[in-house]
């Protein structure tokens, strides 16, 4: 990934479908190793490492200190003003959360192709990892959760059930 992209921006070369079936095989890893699945976590972190090799380039990534960077990198590229401003006021709301409750987030987006348009990913990521109880708070801070915030958000219900049946079972 690249910081703060001052440079000519190339057409993106990840294909949205690549990006969402990366994401999956995340989610699905963090599982495997959260239920200490560890033969099956192994088999998807080869998935994963295959995919960052093949088909998640890293130059289609940056990283921004600031959502007002990301918007201004997003309009130097040429996305409609309209949509910038929209995501923009989203991701704010997800960062102010996080600088509320400690962290030091930054804003990362991801260059995708979209059948034949470009389109972009975007998420905030902390410092430090959060707890649950932040994440939830983090990801709820907005007044519509986005598709990524909902699968984050399952996500964590998910573990938290578990590590609930755990602690039964102990």
């Amino acid at each position: 990934m690249k910081e703060n992209a001052n440079e000519p921006v190339p057409r993106p070369q990840t294909k949205y479908t690549d990006y969402l079936e990366y994401m999956a095989l995340l989610d699905k890893a963090e599982k495997a190793k959260n239920m200490n699945e560890i033969s099956y976590y192994n088999f998807l972190m080869k998935r994963i490492n295959r995919y960052q090799k093949e088909k998640i380039l890293p130059e289609d990534g940056y990283i921004f200190d600031t959502v007002e960077e990301m918007s201004d990198f997003l309009l130097t590229v040429g996305f409609p003003q309209e949509q910038v401003i929209s995501t923009s006021a989203h991701e704010q709301e997800h960062y102010d959360k996080a600088v509320e409750l400690g962290y030091l987030p930054r804003v990362c987006i991801w260059l995708l192709i979209f059948m034949e348009d470009s389109t972009y990913a975007p998420f905030v990521f902390l410092d430090k990892p959060a707890t649950a109880e932040d994440r939830v708070q983090i990801l709820t801070a907005v007044q519509n959760l986005s598709d990524g915030d909902s699968r984050d958000l399952q996500r964590i219900q998910i573990l938290e059930e578990y590590e609930r049946h755990i602690q039964k079972e102990l």
